[in-house]
């Protein structure tokens, strides 16, 4: 299962890692899931690599369930 998220033997970037998740038969993901994993990676870079932008608690409690959901989605598959 490595071999899929690597290559030459660097993890894949996140934005790849969500494209082959949701492409994956086997992980089962809903279209819910599916179309969140874009919007927590946006709120994940903002975070993480925008000095200029702050994510906000209410727009993390917007998301709360979708996060939940995807989570408890993936979790299911393990």
């Amino acid at each position: 299962m490595l071999a899929k998220i690597k290559k030459d033997g660097e993890y894949l970037p996140f934005s790849a890692l969500i494209g082959k998740a949701a492409a994956e038969s086997a992980l089962k993901l809903g279209k819910e899931t599916k179309r969140v994993l874009p919007e927590l990676k946006f709120f994940g870079d903002a975070g993480a690599h925008s000095r200029m932008m702050l994510v906000r608690k209410p727009e993390l409690d917007r998301m709360h369930n979708k996060i939940r959901g995807a989570v408890e989605e993936f979790a299911g598959n393990l």
